[in-house]
């Protein structure tokens, strides 16, 4: 569930709001490298894990009450 929405998320979080339940994709990908601009986000050159392995950057989350996560990982 939505508790918060973080700094400038006014303008590039438009879809949701504080209350939505939300599933979290624990991979982060940048949208920007050739494996993302191939649909290939989960090879991502650039990316990251909210709590877990398999990617370079490991970011805190998974079993704490509370994480941030980027507004691309949120269905």
């Amino acid at each position: 569930v939505i508790e918060e929405l973080g700094e400038g998320a006014a303008e590039s979080v438009n879809k949701w709001r504080v209350g939505d339940e939300v599933v979290v994709n624990p991979v982060v990908h940048c949208g920007e490298c050739r494996n993302c601009r191939l649909g290939l986000e989960h090879y991502c050159m650039n990316g990251q894990v909210i709590g877990g392995e398999g990617q370079p950057v490991k970011r805190p989350g998974a079993f704490a009450e509370y994480v941030a996560v980027p507004v691309q990982s949120l269905y």
